[in-house]
């Protein structure tokens, strides 16, 4: 039973070293730390690996060089198609599915609109990530 709770000890030592060691490729302006941090979207997202939902290099990748975006709500149905900044605006503040994970659908963070300028930071900021 030790030897049980030992490697349990270690593997999740490993895996918080391994979130530790996920720095951005590029600075992050303070605002945009600050409202990232303030919103909780670290317990979902990293910067270049995957945890709960996708890392942010590969979100900025995903969307490279699109226009529009398929917002869909809980249960996966397109409600619709928005310009791609206002349609990631839309899913982070209200949530929806179906884009990276059908298990898995990004939970709502702002569904009342009072952080919306501090969620247009964040996605301005990761759609502006460059190429990995």
């Amino acid at each position: 039973m030790l030897i049980r709770k030992v490697v349990v000890m270690f593997i999740s030592m490993g895996a918080s070293f391994a979130v530790w060691a996920d720095v951005p490729r590029i600075p992050v302006p303070p605002d945009v730390a600050a409202a990232i941090h303030e919103r909780g979207c670290e317990s979902c997202h990293a910067w270049t690996t995957r945890k709960f939902g996708p890392a942010w290099d590969d979100v900025a990748d995903h969307y490279r060089g699109k226009k529009k975006y398929d917002y869909k709500a809980t249960g996966g149905k397109t409600v619709e198609t928005l310009p791609l900044e206002e349609g990631l605006i839309k899913k982070v503040s209200n949530g929806g599915e179906g884009v990276w994970s059908k298990y898995m659908p990004m939970l709502a963070n702002d569904p009342t609109g009072v952080h919306k300028d501090e969620i247009t930071a964040i996605v301005k900021f990761i759609l502006s990530i460059p190429p990995k």
